[in-house]
């Protein structure tokens, strides 16, 4: 593999010759034959939010006769899979050690359609392809035949074992879509997750520990746990553990789409390779807790790794047009969260907003939602000093606040409501509800159960009775990871341990929290998601949901974008189409 820039001057050539070279493939994708010719139409979609990446058409004068496509013994047919490649006459002579042409792998291909027609004078084939994909979404294969429950398998006694993730995603692709199992690619995805741990006692009794081993409350050194109150970790396997049942007519791909909504920020994709990859979309977000007495501005302000880019598009002699599209509609600045904590506690409502902070007096010793309330009661709204947040505030913050007392009801942990602003000082400053109005976004979430992520004692807790193999394997790894961990009984007194018993705690019920919520929408709708459109000389080494480098002065276009789709056309002397949004730079 040479770098994109080595390519890019190959390509950039004044004088040089395109070939195009359909590769034909049995099933197994060995080769059996290749077709050259002229190519007079045709071109290379590519999408990088369809699972389906790529999709291809292509009318080429062929340069001998085939027997009639209908045939399978024909080279051209239904049992056979292609690979298109490109390839570009190597005239430089620093580079003559790649060889007379340089060779672009565009992928391998299903055929959906194709058609040979002649005349006297050539054979012309017209065809229609789509990536591998369509072999599990029911376009071409995929279809599953019966009922099935995915995620479990029974023994003879009708005993059932749930399903790691990867072992569904492995079976779907492998088991019902037939593909080759050395050719499915899944990363980030890991065997063991750490499940939170809770202390529960069913009479509401607390827990003192020094050591893990159980002490009168008061012990110095100790700490004391009442009911619901993390305690650390245990290793889970990465099991699916709600209902993945399909029915008659349903598809591969539906078990992948339900995998991959389950995890929630993951994709997969058929590569250049013919290889089926499934993995994490890689942005990065930065999801650690702030205190909410340190809470400030740039907590919010969602933190994503700047991953490396590909190109640069800086020369004038390769690009042809750029159009630059923001999407004004996508800016909001009034972010509101709704979820439900539990049965007792009822709602949560998490408020969020881009809008001037007040300036507290000197001597107000109350947190600045409380001098809302109390100085900026409402007025008519034309005045300056009109309160538009006095009625939430006043009929709301009181549940988390003693405004008498001068003392927070509840820690963040037990908030059930929270309001906050991001002032006008701070980097969406320009997006305030004083600059453009008030925009807002509200998301409703029953699955959001917790006002912020939870923090947890970074310590594994192990069940001596699990597995012995698993166990050492677990331990293993988590020597390997520095990771700390503790051996706890569920009988502790038939072993003579002086330890606390495993069967004291429980696994947490999953809830998202509504800070993360609040956060991941501040990030998606404080850009104008800009849309770009390059028109330039067909660069064949680019691929979708890589970022590359834009400098285009007089268009205003400049930073970092990331491309969502690429049309290459393959008939000569045309123009490739990419269209890319702005990359969310680290802030």
């Amino acid at each position: 593999m040479y770098s994109n820039e080595i390519y890019y001057e190959i390509i950039s050539q004044q004088n040089k010759s395109i070939y195009v070279v359909i590769d034909l493939l049995d099933w197994a994708e060995e080769k059996v034959a290749e077709l050259q010719g002229l190519v007079t139409g045709g071109s290379l979609s590519l999408s990088g939010d369809s699972s389906i990446r790529r999709t291809c058409s292509l009318d080429m004068t062929l340069q001998e006769d085939y027997d009639a496509i209908t045939s399978a013994k024909n080279l051209i047919s239904i049992n056979k899979k292609i690979r298109l490649r490109i390839g570009v006459e190597n005239n430089l002579e620093k580079y003559k050690h790649l060889g007379e042409k340089v060779w672009f792998n565009l992928g391998i291909f299903i055929l959906t359609s194709c058609s040979l027609s002649t005349n006297l004078e050539s054979t012309t084939l017209s065809l229609q392809a789509q990536d591998k994909m369509v072999l599990l979404t029911g376009d071409v294969g995929g279809v599953i035949p019966g009922m099935l429950e995915v995620n479990k398998t029974y023994d003879e006694d009708n005993n059932f074992q749930y399903q790691t993730i990867e072992e569904i995603i492995r079976y779907a692709v492998v088991g019902l879509g037939g593909e080759n199992p050395a050719k499915v690619i899944i990363n980030d995805i890991p065997e063991y997750i750490k499940a939170p741990m809770i202390y529960h006692d069913s009479q509401g009794r607390t827990l003192t520990l020094l050591d893990w081993r159980v002490v009168p409350k008061g012990t110095p050194g100790s700490v004391t746990y009442k009911t619901g109150d993390y305690i650390g970790y245990a290793m889970e396997k990465f099991y699916y553990t709600g209902e993945l049942i399909k029915q008659p007519g349903d598809t591969v791909a539906s078990i992948l789409d339900d995998i991959k909504h389950f995890l929630g920020n993951y994709e997969y994709f058929y590569d250049v390779d013919g290889n089926f990859v499934f993995q994490e979309v890689k942005n990065y977000l930065n999801t650690s807790f702030t205190n909410l007495e340190e809470l400030t501005n740039k907590d919010y302000i969602a933190n994503f790794d700047k991953t490396p880019f590909v190109f640069t598009f800086r020369d004038k002699h390769i690009v042809n047009a750029y159009t630059n599209n923001p999407n004004w509609l996508n800016i909001k600045n009034d972010f509101i969260v709704w979820g439900m904590a539990d049965e007792q506690k009822g709602p949560i409502m998490y408020h969020l907003v881009v809008d001037d902070k007040p300036i507290l007096p000197e001597n107000y010793t109350k947190p600045w939602q409380q001098y809302l309330i109390d100085e900026r009661k409402p007025t008519n709204q034309g005045d300056a000093n009109y309160n538009p947040y006095w009625g939430e505030l006043s009929s709301k913050f009181p549940q988390i606040y003693d405004s008498k007392k001068e003392e927070w009801i509840t820690g963040p942990s037990g908030f059930t409501y929270y309001f906050d602003m991001i002032d006008t000082k701070g980097d969406y400053g320009e997006f305030s509800v004083g600059a453009i109005g008030k925009r807002t976004k509200t998301i409703i979430d029953d699955k959001v159960g917790l006002m912020y992520p939870p923090v947890v004692p970074n310590m594994v807790i192990i069940n001596t009775e699990m597995d012995e193999i698993e166990k050492n394997k677990l331990i293993a790894e988590l020597n390997r990871t520095g990771q700390n961990f503790v051996l706890l009984s569920k009988n502790p007194e038939a072993t003579g341990s002086p330890q606390v018993s495993f069967d004291v705690f429980t696994q947490a019920p999953y809830s998202k929290d509504a800070f993360s919520v609040i956060r991941e929408q501040l990030y998606q709708h404080t850009n104008f998601n800009e849309s770009i459109t390059i028109n330039c000389l067909p660069l064949y080494f680019l691929n979708t949901n890589e970022r590359i480098e834009v400098f285009h002065e007089s268009s205003n276009i400049y930073g970092d974008y990331m491309i969502k789709s690429i049309n290459l056309p393959l008939s000569p002397e045309s123009l490739m189409s990419i269209t890319a949004i702005r990359a969310q730079q680290r802030i």
